[in-house]
């Protein structure tokens, strides 16, 4: 089963612009970084996403694949909570970009659940280990129509009991070079990921503020 066919199954329909597909690499590694949303399905819409764009890479999780989901299309990380890491993430961000794949990950700006202080600097560990990868980073911006409580954890039960489709807008930035990133340290870098996948599909332009 495809992740486009997972979504349908729990009434989510990804909605975007055209255009930006073409801002996905055509070819060559590259990771794809977006927001949480609807907890649990961002990676699918991620990886449906790559697939629109004629790239069929593999998507890291911090769960075990959605049940349905081929194995091969998901990259399981395990719990950011164990010892190491940071040390494992990076090796396997760089064996999966060496084999030429398109990759994607998930972040959550809140520190996937931990504490407000220990989630900054897991994040902060998190961005080290992508200056370090040295590999273009294409940002990607979710945002769930509807209202508020559609746009929970809750969303897409509720959308199958009320039968209600769940639309999400998917906007997709220019690639980061390599060259751009190695500007900035692990905790600014943290800071310009976030604020670039937040600003997409608004006229602001984040990278004055980080010159």
């Amino acid at each position: 089963m495809t992740a486009g066919e997972l979504l349908q199954r729990h009434n989510i329909r990804l909605e975007g612009v055209e255009q930006d597909l073409k801002r996905l690499p055509a070819q060559g590694p590259f990771l794809a970084l977006c927001n949480q949303v609807l907890e649990g399905h961002s990676a699918l819409l991620l990886m449906e996403l790559l697939a629109r764009g004629g790239r069929t890479g593999r998507v890291m999780g911090w769960r075990p694949p959605p049940e349905g989901l081929p194995s091969d299309r998901w990259l399981y990380l395990g719990s950011p909570l164990q010892p190491g890491f940071q040390k494992q993430f990076y090796k396997t961000l760089k064996k999966e970009l060496a084999k030429g794949h398109a990759l994607g990950l998930v972040l959550h700006f809140r520190g996937l659940g931990l504490r407000e202080g220990s989630g900054r600097r897991f994040l902060d560990r998190l961005a080290k280990a992508l200056l370090k990868a040295k590999v273009p980073i294409v940002p990607v911006h979710f945002q769930v129509d509807g209202p508020a409580l559609f746009r929970s954890r809750l969303g897409p039960q509720l959308a199958r009991l009320s039968g209600q489709e769940l639309v999400v807008r998917a906007r997709i930035g220019s690639p980061i070079p390599p060259e751009e990133q190695e500007k900035f340290s692990p905790r600014v870098f943290r800071r310009y990921l976030q604020s670039k996948i937040f600003s997409l599909g608004t006229p602001l332009e984040v990278r004055s503020f980080f010159q």
